[in-house]
């Protein structure tokens, strides 16, 4: 364990959990936007991903002033060839090109939602596996969500550590705030209020 981080949150009130929570919620609401299918299309936390034989997985790190941690997004292979945009098709990227794309997304709204409740990130480079018989071992607290699209489950995950210094309170997911594919969150240089 790093030196200054805590594996189970400190605080008496449940913040660093809430944290938690509410960024694998964030990371299941991302998955929806770039699925094209609502909220209700999430399911409560599960304990580990029900793949099939081929599959694919997708990791990405995130890093903030009190926080470590990673997004895991994984699907059977067939619904990861599904949900390619059609411009990918055409130039027939792969599998884990693509993957490594919809993880980039969907951190990046996950990320724009935390940042407008005071918790910035930065990215690392997404790594995508591709295999058989894929498997996830089971988390003592369920850490997963299953989003149901049309085209199939998309099963995605945080593993994150929270720092010492880690402040917590409550998490706006206000609609209003959320951004359309493409969109864009401006901050005031000089203030850093939004725009």
């Amino acid at each position: 364990m790093l030196d200054g981080m805590v594996s189970e949150p400190k605080d008496p009130a449940g913040e660093a959990e809430a944290f938690v929570q509410a960024s694998l919620d964030a990371v299941a609401w991302g998955t929806c936007i770039i699925l094209g299918c609502d909220d209700s299309a999430i399911s409560a936390n599960e304990t580990t991903p029900a793949l099939d034989d081929s599959s694919c997985a997708g990791f990405i790190g995130f890093v903030g002033d009190a926080t470590r941690g990673s997004l895991t997004v994984c699907a059977d292979l067939e619904v990861v060839r599904a949900t390619r945009p059609g411009a990918l098709v055409q130039v027939d990227a792969s599998p884990r090109e693509w993957w490594a794309e919809f993880c980039n997304r969907v951190l990046g709204y996950a990320i724009t939602r935390l940042a407008i409740n005071g918790y910035p990130l930065c990215l690392t480079s997404p790594t995508v596996v591709v295999g058989t018989d894929l498997h996830f071992r089971p988390v003592e607290r369920p850490r997963w969500k299953r989003v149901r699209a049309d085209v199939g489950d998309v099963y995605v995950s945080v593993d994150i550590r929270v720092l010492e210094n880690f402040v917590g309170g409550p998490m706006q997911t206000d609609k209003r705030f959320s951004l359309s594919p493409g969109g864009a969150l401006l901050f005031d240089a000089d203030d850093g209020e939004m725009e």
